[in-house]
């Protein structure tokens, strides 16, 4: 905040830099937006006229609040949360622990172990991240599907995507046909206003409801189009995951190992168990 005030020039009557502590009392006081603070702490209206609006005191306030207030740091562990143990089925917790060498070395080690919330005197101990990545990635490799059995699955997948495709096409044909009649709906409101069967507020109404519903049709029509596209990618992910997962899981970053893994927990009831 100092050296913001130093940039734009902000001194004191005498010249001197504004120590920071002159800066927040600045920011603070309701003097600049017409108002004043009394004895008793509570903050009454001015006579005099305000250099910044309520609003923009206020914002500033909530900039000095966050700027002030202490920002946790948290670490964060690619395993926790979605796995228990497997001698007591208490959860897993994590740990990083930091190896100073006499060589001047410094080497960095994540833990994960039982947290004995289940069983204090469960006999699991401590398994490097390494170890454990290595469990989960047999685990892993364990669901790959042959290319066989992908390539007929696929076919199949085909086959049933042109026969949606076609049903996706005549539902779209209903509504574009109902589109058309709503098109025509308009023309006649138009031409009954202007041969002055109606009035303006008539007009506006039946309008607007016309409007409303076409809106609702084109996007029912463009909703009906995405959805085949997306059933057949759906499909296609969910055979290449079991078919790849284990070589992504062992070259992938820690977010894409997490991913991995909470996506083939489904089959495993939301939670795994490993021994640590």
């Amino acid at each position: 905040m100092k050296q913001v005030a130093d940039e734009i020039g902000l001194r004191s009557r005498s010249g001197k830099t504004l120590a920071e502590s002159k800066i927040h009392y600045i920011l603070t006081n309701p003097f600049y937006y017409g108002a004043f603070r009394w004895a008793d702490s509570n903050i009454h209206p001015g006579k005099h006229d305000p250099m910044i609006t309520k609003g923009e005191f206020d914002a500033a306030q909530r900039i000095l609040h966050y700027r002030y207030k202490a920002q946790p740091h948290y670490k964060h562990f690619a395993y926790t949360g979605i796995m228990r143990c497997g001698e007591c089925g208490a959860g897993i917790t994590a740990e990083a622990k930091t190896k100073h060498c006499k060589n001047g070395n410094v080497h960095h080690y994540t833990y994960y172990r039982c947290n004995r919330g289940v069983d204090p005197k469960c006999s699991q101990q401590p398994i490097r991240e390494e170890g454990l990545e290595a469990q989960i990635a047999d685990m892993v490799g364990s669901i790959r599907i042959p290319e066989q059995f992908h390539d007929w699955a696929m076919k199949c997948l085909k086959v049933d995507h042109e026969k949606e495709k076609q049903d996706q096409d005549t539902i779209r044909n209903v509504r574009n046909n109902a589109i058309k009649v709503c098109e025509k709906k308009m023309s006649s409101l138009v031409d009954l206003r202007i041969d002055g069967e109606i009035g303006p507020e008539v007009f506006k109404r039946r309008k607007e409801e016309l409007l409303a519903e076409q809106k609702k049709l084109e996007e029912l029509s463009k909703d009906a189009g995405d959805r085949v596209v997306k059933w057949l990618d759906y499909a296609d992910k969910a055979l290449d995951f079991a078919e790849t997962a284990k070589q992504r899981f062992e070259t992938g970053d820690m977010e894409t190992k997490r991913d991995i893994l909470t996506g083939h927990l489904a089959g495993f009831g939301g939670q795994i168990h490993f021994q640590v």
